[in-house]
């Protein structure tokens, strides 16, 4: 009896027949003159395998599919380009998320492989996401806070894996606890337990988050619709629920919405530290990154910053190119945020395209705005909300050879701006990730720096200090 790959080869006197079984149904075989019965189901005998059912033609194992398309992309985690055919050589959870691809993307042995790539969004501030304190007691009881509770279920006894679990002293959907995490951190994931042996636990919730814990917002999807996380099943079983977008904030809230027999909650938040880099806009001072020397030539890149205004009109940032028009353009219109990217005009086919959303976005609380491009497919994002749109444009690169202004414009005659005072109030954190360089550009970050390619135009930014949160 031979052994071939994926198959067993049996011989008979009237010539050679192959056919095969799957080795995990035969672990023993048999001649089949001892006329020996099986001791076991799993035991076959070669008269067995030569008649059962169960066996199937051979069949040569199929080709190797051929080799993922990778669009060339910087991995912003470790800062490394990929090239076409290459899979991300990085561990799936240093991606973290946010993260968009089509089906085709596929995770193989912790590595990313991304086929027919449409939008994408790789930039994660956390590499690791450790836990912010709650089980280890690094978080003080000073932190926790509930709408009500009974003696003995204090709110601090909502820790992870503790012996107590925080109980309000009314079972209705306006009980909450939230956690005061000391300073502003990047919120990835949060988990949550019942109340140990009492089949008590909390089945539904939803999340709120706050800077100053004041003014809250709830976690919502991409349509503006709150979300609902799944909790627990059982009183002592941990669920963790990862935020697709992660938020920034000082204050997190949970709103038990269904339950068994009594709200009982323990949980943990997950995260990394927020560092932050902002500036106070005066209407008159503008920053800018200088892309004279080295010029941007992107088939895809991203545009992030956050901001926070009382005013509801202003430029928030424009750059262009000199080549074909190309120009990109953030403002703020009546309190909404619209998006101006051309990526190369004609005479017979124009490319300006105008992309509007959020609303009341001048509440003077920080909005993360995310423009996330690849070819003509745009992704703008408010908070967690996306409006997506596709350019109009005949060219597929955005190409820009001048400067990259922050807070304003020089010219309000530009092609693109349709407000005339430039921006006023905060800005936090505004990174340029441009594949073409390989690089994130922090504008502010490097203007603190003194970077020679980082500067103001005009006038003189405020401090940072100015935009900070207060009770």
């Amino acid at each position: 009896m031979d052994q071939m790959e994926g198959c067993i080869a049996i011989t008979a006197s009237t010539g050679p027949r192959t056919q095969s079984i799957r080795f995990s149904t035969v672990t023993h075989v048999i001649p089949s003159a001892t006329r020996r019965p099986a001791r076991r189901r799993r035991y076959r005998r070669l008269d067995d395998i030569r008649f059962s059912r169960r066996v199937t033609p051979y069949q040569p194992p199929s080709p190797p599919p051929p080799p993922p398309l990778v669009i060339n992309l910087p991995n912003v985690v470790g800062h490394q380009p990929i090239d076409d055919g290459t899979p991300i050589g990085i561990p799936e959870q240093e991606l973290n998320y946010p993260m968009e691809w089509n089906t085709n993307g596929i995770d193989r042995g912790g590595r990313l492989i991304i086929n027919s790539l449409t939008t994408v969004d790789l930039y994660s501030p956390c590499k690791k996401q450790p836990s912010l304190g709650i089980e280890s007691g690094t978080i003080p009881n000073t932190a926790f806070f509930a709408s009500s509770f009974v003696q003995g279920r204090e709110p601090y006894t909502a820790r992870l894996n503790g012996r107590y679990a925080w109980r309000p002293a009314y079972m209705d959907a306006d009980q909450f606890l939230y956690i005061d995490l000391g300073s502003r951190y990047y919120v990835t994931a949060i988990a949550t337990q019942g109340r140990r042996a009492a089949k008590e636990f909390v089945r539904i919730y939803n999340l709120m988050y706050s800077d100053n814990g004041h003014n809250w917002f709830y976690y919502t999807n991409e349509d503006k619709i709150i979300v609902n996380f799944a909790g627990n099943k059982n009183d002592n079983g941990i669920v963790r629920n990862n935020l697709t977008d992660p938020v920034i904030t000082r204050y997190v809230r949970f709103n038990p919405r269904q339950w068994n027999n009594f709200i009982s909650m323990r949980v943990e938040i997950y995260g990394c530290p927020f560092t932050s880099s902002s500036f106070s806009f005066d209407s008159q001072t503008i920053a800018y990154y200088d892309a004279t020397f080295v010029p941007l030539h992107n088939q895809q890149d991203e545009l992030r910053l956050r901001f926070k205004t009382n005013y509801p009109n202003g430029v928030i940032f424009y750059a262009k190119g000199t080549q074909n028009n190309d120009y990109l353009t953030i403002e703020l219109r009546n309190g909404s945020i619209f998006v101006g990217i051309d990526l190369g005009s004609t005479p017979e086919r124009p490319g300006a395209t105008i992309i509007q959303a959020g609303s009341v976005l001048d509440d003077y609380q920080w909005h993360d705005l995310a423009i996330i491009r690849y070819l003509k497919n745009v992704s703008v994002k408010i908070d967690q909300a996306v409006v997506r749109e596709e350019s109009q444009s005949a060219f597929n690169g955005l190409d820009l050879d001048g400067k990259l202004y922050v807070g304003g414009a020089p010219n309000h005659m530009e092609r693109g701006i349709m407000v005339r005072p430039n921006f006023q109030g905060c800005l936090e954190n505004v990174l340029y990730i441009s594949p073409s360089t390989n690089s994130i550009l922090d504008i502010l970050q490097n203007l603190q720096r003194q970077n020679p390619f980082y500067g103001l135009e005009q006038g003189m930014v405020g401090s940072g200090a100015m935009c900070e949160t207060y009770i």
